[in-house]
C-alpha cells in the first residue's frame, strides 16, 4: 500500500496484513533526509474493490467539508461546500450543470476535472475521496500528481491542484 509521508509527503510503500484492518499502524518514512515517525489509520472501503490507507489524525468527528478557491489571476476566490455523495469539480460551463462549478479563465482546468466523493461511516462521521476523471492536465494532492484510476482520501489544508488553480480542502469537525 502506498502511503504519504505526513512531513515531506514521500511516498512510502507499505505492506499491510488483514490483521490491521481497523486499527492504528506506525512507519518510518523511508526518505533518509526525513525518518520521521507516522501514523496511519488503516481502513476497509468499498472503493471499487481496492483497500484503501489513509493517514488518520484523530480530531474528532468529521462533520462536513469546504473547498477554498485560492484566488490567482484566471480566478475568483470562493468557497465551496462538499456535499455527502459524488461533487463533480470543474471550470464553470453554461452547457454542462456540475456540483462545483469554478469561475475561471484557466483553460488549463477542464469542464469535468476530478470528483470529491463524501462518505458518511456507522459512526455518521465523514471521509472524502478524489479522482481525477481523466481531465488533460491531471488532478495534484500536495504536489503529487494523482495516476489514473488512484481513489485518494483527502485530509484537512490538502492542497488540490487542477490546472493553474489551487483549491484548499478544508474540514468542519463537532466541537468536543
Amino acid at each position: 500500500m502506498k502511503v504519504p509521508c505526513k512531513h515531506c509527503k514521500t511516498v512510502n510503500t507499505l505492506k499491510i496484513s488483514e490483521h490491521n484492518i481497523g486499527k492504528k499502524v506506525r512507519f518510518k518514512c523511508a526518505n533518509p533526509v526525513c525518518h520521521n515517525l507516522n501514523q496511519v489509520f488503516v481502513s476497509e472501503e468499498d472503493l471499487s474493490g481496492v483497500r484503501t490507507v489513509t493517514l488518520h489524525e484523530d480530531k474528532g468527528m468529521v462533520l462536513g467539508a469546504l473547498l477554498e478557491v485560492l484566488p490567482n489571476p484566471n480566478t475568483v476566490s470562493a468557497i465551496f461546500h462538499v456535499e455527502e455523495g459524488l461533487n463533480i469539480v470543474g471550470r464553470a460551463s453554461s452547457s454542462k450543470k456540475i456540483e462545483i462549478s469554478i469561475k475561471t479563465t484557466d483553460r488549463d482546468m477542464s469542464r469535468e476535472h476530478c470528483q470529491i466523493e463524501g462518505r458518511r461511516n456507522k459512526y455518521d462521521s465523514m471521509s472524502y475521496t478524489i479522482e481525477d476523471l481523466d481531465s488533460k492536465n491531471g488532478v495534484y494532492i500536495n504536489g503529487i500528481k494523482l495516476e489514473a484510476a488512484d481513489k485518494v482520501f483527502l485530509e484537512g489544508n490538502d492542497i488540490i491542484e487542477l490546472g493553474n488553480t489551487s483549491l484548499l480542502f478544508l474540514l468542519k469537525y463537532k466541537s468536543s
